[in-house]
């Protein structure tokens, strides 16, 4: 799911990592909550084509040419009849490191081939939640399509986790991570933040205050760490995870059951039967 700024141009993008098909051709359309068209966007194809050289390693992969090729794009490589989809995280010259090793190294003259579209979105004029972002491409012979769903929105809900605040994480357990590794836990953390939003009927959009769920932030990051086994010595790793999810549902449900700032009907504006009293305390049973 993605926010749109209302008023505002949106680059947006698309990978086919499941089956690692480069698109020849492409269209990407927004359709409204009705399933009627808003806007087709032009989309710029994928160019990056070249091969391995030599020095390439099972870990990463040194490129005849690195014109184009990107941190945080995937990537499609064939050898041996064989067709494989890295994520570059790290480019020096002409070597690029994977996120993960690959098991064993390509032979010199394995293809590589971007995978990436992109386009971008005209600015929407009004807040329209539960939009339908269609992307169809194909290669010439096989038809692929994606789908998300977009909310414009008057204000996007700022994230409330950044690669910094897992770096920071990692540090007290005596961890370092790539700058991507640390992005990816910092986006898994701010998905769950919102997924949790949602599930109690509440757009994140519609929060005045992200930097209310700054402790709960915290805790998703031990979480979502713990899932990749970062983890303090001794602990034992199963009964870590169910602690740290308990610990960051507790923390999201304190601060929703307090939430004072929410446009729960969706005019951009707080009112007075939505803010909780001075002084007065919410019982429930």
């Amino acid at each position: 799911m993605i926010e749109l700024h209302k008023d505002k141009t949106r680059a947006v993008s698309a990978e086919d990592v499941e089956q690692a098909v480069v698109p020849t051709t492409a269209t990407c359309k927004l359709y409204d909550a009705a399933g009627a068209l808003e806007q087709t966007a032009a989309v710029t194809l994928p160019t990056v084509n070249t091969t391995t050289a030599a020095g390439t390693t099972a870990a990463a992969l040194t490129l005849a040419s690195a014109t184009g090729v990107a941190v945080g794009h995937a990537y499609r490589l064939e050898y041996y009849g064989q067709v494989h989809v890295v994520r570059v995280v790290k480019i020096s010259g002409s070597v690029a490191t994977m996120a993960a090793a690959l098991p064993e190294a390509p032979p010199n003259g394995s293809a590589v081939k971007g995978l990436r579209m992109t386009a971008t979105l005209a600015a929407v004029g009004a807040v329209k939640p539960n939009m339908q972002l269609r992307w169809e491409f194909d290669d010439g012979s096989t038809y692929r399509q994606h789908q998300e769903i977009a909310d414009a929105v008057r204000w996007p809900f700022e994230d409330v986790v950044a690669a910094r605040d897992v770096a920071e994480a990692l540090a007290q357990y005596g961890a370092t991570k790539s700058d991507r590794y640390c992005e990816d836990v910092a986006g898994a953390v701010n998905a769950r933040i919102k997924a949790h939003l949602r599930a109690t009927n509440r757009r994140p959009d519609l929060v005045a205050d992200p930097t209310a769920f700054e402790i709960a932030g915290r805790s998703g990051i031990d979480w979502s760490l713990a899932e990749r086994n970062v983890l303090p010595l001794g602990d034992d790793p199963i009964e870590m995870r169910l602690r740290l999810r308990d610990a960051f549902r507790a923390d999201m449900s304190l601060v929703i059951d307090g939430l004072t700032f929410f446009d729960g009907d969706d005019d951009g504006e707080l009112q007075e039967d939505m803010k909780a009293p001075i002084g007065v305390v919410r019982i429930r049973r």
